[in-house]
């Protein structure tokens, strides 16, 4: 192993990274290592000073507002009225980031335009198997007597390129949702990962959350899971292990991250065709493990809800679209037509490399309403707030090594599911694992939040991004782009760096004080027989100089550093546990210069932060801002 690919190995394992073609045996593009090695280097020092290489605009076309950011690919689905059939159509836009890594260098952009149904209800994007899942919702009853009780969804995989049907998927799915909302309103969540398409649901009535996993290549229903408490998001946190946080309520409001591992049969696309009916796999299984949060204040809060979010997971594909043989400097907009889907047109190269999964961050929002007596005597008054718990997915991957207290029961199973309206009996299982919230507070850490828009894509690896407000006279309070980084590596890093310069600024503290004390000590003069000296500030009049207290003056403050180690835990105080709440996993935080208005949300990938903003206060016209590392 020569020199250069050792220096590369060891960046990848500091920025938490791995090149496929290294691990994998095959490389994503001709690019030597030296110019690998280059760009990672490159890119992760910018991301510590947060040094835009560029910043440009585009416009997100009014409509229908369901975007996805994906890696380095972001979609919008908007919709229009035709005229012609009085009906709205919906629209797809697709931009692929300018990327160094993914060798982009300015927007990619694609339009379908009229993608054949009415409005869009979801979206899923996987740009490494040219992927993109539609959702849209259709009614089994005629027009004038539709019912929301009858609506069923259908799931639609095409590529994104041409917008044809994808070549890898079995088609179209059908989806009617266990339980439905009889006012029509209901929450639906899509996840894609390699094979598996995972959709949770939730009618926003009471009723029970349904998760459903299907393999989209085959059209095979793998698993079904109810729960029976407040669930409205799900991650998957490996190939074979996805999360569900639910709030739970019995004698306090308390919430639980219940961990759940797919069973071999689920993962063998093999096994597909020995269960040909369309019942799922499996129903209803039980979940690993569950890590408990600390008890919330139900006295003071309400409407609360808790949604997880990490970036897509890196998984074996499906299916590996052709490559373009050479990527275009530049690149115009597109409408593209529907094709065959033997006409298969080249989609952007793959990264260099690409976050570890396990050294992913997982976030899980609490949102929640805050009630208060107003000091002015006008009664209640009650705002939204929101709190961020950020931890490693390695940490929710290691219950088995977790420490238990015997004190705190196992979950019973009558929390976790109806045992009486299973449609079969359960086998005799060990019950799931408890973690109490003791055991990985130190593993950690909760950070305030005021963002709310719980669905955008604010996590990337190992980062997190967030506004940090300004106090301003104005209604307007301006805010910086701040950027949270818990990569244990970088942490080290800056920790030496900081001490070193420490080092060097207390040595540069000694050697002028020596200096200017040097200066000032002047020969006595004789005046009369006696001995006195010609500066007043030398200490005591035997000559001597009060070294001591020239060292005990406080120090210059150190020029500001943009990375921040933060290692001292936070405790949270007040309305929102029912004590306080410490949390001490240390992270480094990078914020920007600049002072930025009108803040709609940010979104974060691997090589670029996205801001979404409005283009004044009197338009609802949004547009994204890409900020380029």
């Amino acid at each position: 192993m020569d020199s250069i690919e050792l220096r590369y190995r060891e960046e990848l394992l500091v920025a938490g990274c791995r090149d496929r073609g290294l691990s994998e045996g095959f490389s994503p593009r001709d690019t030597p290592l030296s110019s690998r090695l280059s760009i990672l280097e490159a890119q992760q020092a910018r991301w510590k000073t947060m040094e835009w290489l560029d910043v440009s605009n585009w416009p997100l076309t009014e409509g229908c507002p369901i975007y996805e950011l994906y890696g380095g690919t972001f979609a919008q689905i908007w919709d229009n009225y035709i005229p012609e059939s009085g009906k709205r159509r919906s629209n797809l836009n697709i931009v692929h980031l300018p990327s160094q890594s993914r060798g982009i260098e300015s927007l990619q952009k694609i339009s379908h335009r009229n993608l054949g149904y009415g409005v869009v209800v979801e979206l899923g994007i996987d740009p490494e198997q040219d992927l993109v899942m539609l959702i849209h919702q259709i009614s089994l009853a005629d027009d004038t007597k539709r019912s929301p009780l009858h609506d069923k969804f259908v799931i639609d995989f095409r590529t994104m390129n041409t917008n044809g049907p994808h070549p890898a998927a079995c088609g179209t799915i059908e989806y009617e949702p266990v339980h439905t909302s009889s006012d029509g309103r209901y929450r639906i969540t899509p996840l894609i990962m390699g094979d598996l398409l995972g959709i949770m649901f939730n009618a926003m009535d009471g009723s029970p959350a349904t998760l459903t996993i299907w393999r989209w290549t085959s059209g095979k229903q793998l698993l079904r899971l109810e729960t029976f408490r407040p669930a409205l998001w799900f991650s998957f946190l490996s190939e074979t292990t996805f999360v569900v946080p639910c709030m739970d309520r019995d004698d306090g409001m308390t919430a639980t991250l219940h961990i759940y591992r797919m069973p071999d049969e689920v993962l063998d696309p093999a096994n597909d065709a020995r269960h040909p009916d369309p019942a799922p796999v499996v129903l209803n299984p039980l979940p690993e493990a569950g890590y408990l949060l600390p008890p919330f204040n139900d006295k003071s809060i309400t409407g609360y809800s808790l949604v997880c979010r990490s970036h897509p997971l890196p998984a074996p594909r499906a299916y590996v679209p052709p490559r373009p043989a050479s990527t275009e400097a530049d690149s115009n907009t597109v409408e593209a037509t529907p094709h065959p889907a033997s006409e298969e047109s080249p989609v952007p190269n793959p990264p260099l490399f690409q976050i570890d999964p396990n050294e992913r961050i997982m976030t899980f929002s609490f949102i929640f309403n805050v009630h208060y007596d107003d000091p002015m005597g006008h009664g209640i008054i009650a705002w939204q707030e929101s709190h961020v718990l950020a931890t490693h997915v390695s940490t929710l991957l290691s219950h088995v090594n977790m420490p238990t207290e015997e004190e705190i029961p196992a979950l019973p199973l009558d929390a976790l599911l109806d045992l009486e309206a299973l449609p079969f009996s359960l086998e005799p299982a060990a019950p799931p694992r408890v973690i109490p919230w003791t055991a990985w507070a130190d593993r950690a850490r909760w950070l305030g939040d005021r963002t709310r828009r719980n669905w955008y894509s604010h996590t990337y690896g190992h980062r997190f991004v967030r506004p940090t407000f300004r106090q301003s006279e104005d209604h307007n309070d301006p805010f910086s782009i701040q950027v949270i980084d818990f990569n244990p590596y970088n942490i080290r890093r800056q920790t030496q760096r900081d001490r070193e310069f420490e080092a060097r600024r207390r040595e540069q503290h000694r050697s002028q004080t020596s200096d200017s004390t040097e200066k000032e000590i002047v020969a006595p003069a004789v005046f009369g027989g006696e001995f006195r000296e010609e500066t007043g500030d030398l200490g005591a009049s035997t000559g001597e100089v009060n070294t001591t207290s020239l060292l005990d003056q406080p120090l210059p403050e150190a020029q500001p550093s943009r990375p921040r180690v933060i290692s001292e835990p936070s405790i949270i105080q007040g309305h929102v546990f029912t004590e306080p709440v410490k949390t001490s996993l240390p992270y480094l935080e990078i914020t920007s210069p600049e002072m930025l208005y009108d803040f709609e949300g940010l979104m974060i990938c691997e090589e670029h932060v996205l801001r979404l903003k409005r283009r004044s206060t009197w338009t609802s016209e949004i547009v994204l801002e890409i900020y380029s590392i």
